[in-house]
């Protein structure tokens, strides 16, 4: 099922995609397909919301609209109890700055490649995750994009 939302000047297509299980392990969030154009940036924030250290260093897949693996980048070390990590994606280098309409995209929060990463749903639980498109230059934000729990892993595996 595909619907559209249009949430300031960014277009949101959210696909909604039936989880896969795999041995019961959820190990990572993906948003929905979005339109983003160069001169935008992307944050994705990753909060350890437990009291636990939780040993797992999330990697950020950004994809194309077909899957295809974009940017890839480690998050290095895991958030401490109550802190946050973010990385920022400048997409500039990435899209055509020529293009007439938004590059359709998706980005893929994955937790299961790290090697501290044991299938502990409750690590997954103490997780909350969040991405933001904004204006590079203005810093205006265009919009907050929902990530959803998959139930596979690799890139792309949640489409």
């Amino acid at each position: 099922m595909k619907t559209s939302l249009g949430l300031g000047g960014l277009t949101l297509s959210l696909l909604l995609v039936p989880a896969l299980a795999l041995g019961g392990i959820l190990p990572c969030f993906h948003t929905a397909i979005f339109g983003a154009q160069a001169g935008q940036t992307l944050r994705v924030s990753v909060l350890n919301a437990g009291n636990d250290s939780m040993g797992i260093a999330p990697c950020v897949h950004l994809l194309d609209g077909d899957g295809h693996l974009l940017a890839e980048l480690p998050m290095g070390h895991p958030p401490e109890p109550g802190r946050a990590r973010s990385i920022y994606l400048d997409l500039a280098g990435l899209l055509d700055r020529q293009a007439s309409r938004p590059a359709e995209l998706w980005v893929e929060v994955d937790l299961s490649g790290h090697q501290d990463y044991r299938g502990d749903p409750a690590l997954i639980e103490q997780l909350q995750t969040s991405v933001e498109l904004f204006d590079t230059g203005s810093g205006v934000t265009r919009g907050s994009l929902p990530l959803y729990r998959a139930r596979a892993h690799g890139r792309g595996a949640a489409r």
